[in-house]
């Protein structure tokens, strides 16, 4: 930049974005990013950054439409403890709250966790309501906490993890170990849809003639790589459009400015671009069909639109079971057709029309869920540090073969008989946890008062009481 630079490709990265945003302000030189998602970037204060890459309010608006679709009510979260995963999170808040749901858990994490931290933290989600999980997080992160879940049996009937694009993509980038397909079996992940077309064909054919790999179909590239593509010629087409309209590239240079020990800072060696503001506004009236899809921009610099898919992982791969768009903000089992993709908008359409609970309502995708699980996980079970059912048993002399109450060798009180015994196999067919204990009503001599019971039920000292029939 020190000698002349009209544009920048990059950066990759939502925190190295978040800096250079700043220097292309003082510089007016516009960055092209292709892979930095966070939210906050698309603020006023950043008037030089522009991605090619859909913003995580989408990808958050996805996650929700998720959720919404199987009716949990409750979901918590995993982010990264920075700007990308804080403001991700964030994002996630309002639109599950746009569609009456709540995040009930954020839980930053940073590279720099240890194994027994990550125990820590899931132990105590252990013991909270929720069973609906989502991975938002560097790849190495989340399948460092996929692991220990998989240790504490989080990774079984009843759970739900959702992991966002940078985890999902590189489960399908390299060959996985055995470890890490065992280990993210059932999750779901959201992924950018590439879109067919044959822009994207005449590009795969083109890079596999010269850089021969081991994709077989244009659908296994990195997403951010089409991207990166896609965001050199943004600039190579509102490079064109400008010369032929100006023609002129001059740069001026600022003015010197100490740096805090008295001596000159490196920014004010750079140099600004003179038409810096003319030529962003070309970028962003800038339109083409690109090989990730449709190239279009908003007044803050966001690509418009931008589709999204949800993979399931059985087996070694992740597999394709449904989609969303913003036009359309809700779960489809069909991609959105080319139509739709043309005429994208990044404006999420009510979301109050989403599922609300009716059964009838629910898109059923091909999920296998944790566990190898086909049925839609409840998404909550009653906490195990939570306070129990209160089951009444009345104590009297007799009916033992009903209800009987015995002391063991030990001195403990032991409760069994039919009743209890069909009590417990009830519990057994339930499909979570229900913690519960006895609570023994009576002097086995006298029969308890039947009004004494209810009025036990009245004032919630019980939950329930079992074989009131024998009274």
């Amino acid at each position: 930049m020190k000698e002349g630079v009209v544009a920048i490709v990059g950066p990759q990265s939502s925190s190295a974005a978040s800096f250079a945003a700043h220097i292309g302000r003082a510089t007016k030189v516009p960055f092209v990013s292709f892979g930095a998602t966070d939210p906050n970037l698309s603020e006023m204060q950043y008037p030089y950054f522009i991605r090619v890459v859909p913003s995580d309010v989408l990808q958050m608006d996805a996650i929700a439409s998720f959720v919404a679709n199987y009716g949990w009510k409750e979901v918590a979260m995993f982010h990264m403890d920075d700007d990308y995963g804080t403001n991700g999170a964030s994002s996630l808040s309002d639109s599950l709250q746009a569609r009456s749901m709540k995040l009930v858990e954020k839980v930053p994490i940073s590279p720099w966790m240890d194994t027994s931290s990550i125990e820590q933290i899931l132990e105590q989600l252990m013991n909270q309501q929720t069973r609906v999980f989502v991975l938002h997080a560097h790849p190495d992160v989340g399948l460092a906490i996929l692991q220990e879940a998989y240790n504490l049996n989080m990774m079984g009937y009843g759970y739900v993890w959702i992991a966002t694009d940078q985890i999902t993509i590189s489960l399908e980038d390299t060959p996985l170990p055995p470890g890490v397909v065992r280990n993210t079996q059932g999750i779901i992940g959201i992924r950018p849809y590439i879109p067919p077309s044959l822009k994207l064909q005449r590009f795969f054919n083109s890079w596999n003639k010269n850089f021969p790999t081991h994709f077989d179909e244009p659908d296994q590239i990195n997403p951010y790589a089409l991207y990166a593509y896609d965001a050199i010629w943004t600039i190579s087409y509102a490079l064109s459009s400008y010369l032929k309209t100006n023609g002129k590239i001059n740069f001026i240079s600022p003015r010197k400015m100490p740096n805090q020990s008295g001596g000159k800072s490196e920014l004010s060696k750079m140099k600004i671009f003179e038409a810096g503001e003319v030529f962003k506004d070309e970028i962003l009236r800038t339109r083409f069909l690109g090989t990730s899809g449709l190239i279009k921009f908003d007044k803050n610099g966001d690509l418009i639109g931008g589709a999204f898919e949800y993979v399931n992982m059985v087996g070694r791969n992740p597999h394709g079971v449904g989609y969303w768009w913003p036009n359309y903000n809700r779960v489809s089992l069909s991609p959105p057709s080319e139509h739709e993709l043309l005429n994208l908008t990044n404006i999420p359409q009510n979301p109050g029309f989403l599922y609300q609970g009716s059964s009838s309502n629910v898109t059923k995708m091909p999920i296998i869920w944790p566990g190898g699980l086909t049925n839609t996980p409840r998404g909550w079970a009653l906490p195990k540090n939570g306070n129990p059912l209160i089951i009444g048993v009345p104590r009297k002399a007799g009916y033992t073969e009903l209800v009987g109450v015995t002391m063991d060798t030990q001195n403990q009180t032991v409760i069994d008989g039919f009743c209890i015994q069909v009590f417990k196999a009830a519990l057994d067919l339930v499909p979570y946890d229900v913690p519960y204990k006895f609570e023994l009503l009576g002097d086995g001599i006298t029969t308890p008062k039947y009004s004494d019971l209810i009025q036990k039920l009245a004032n919630q000292v019980l939950i329930v009481i079992i074989y009131a029939i024998l009274f």
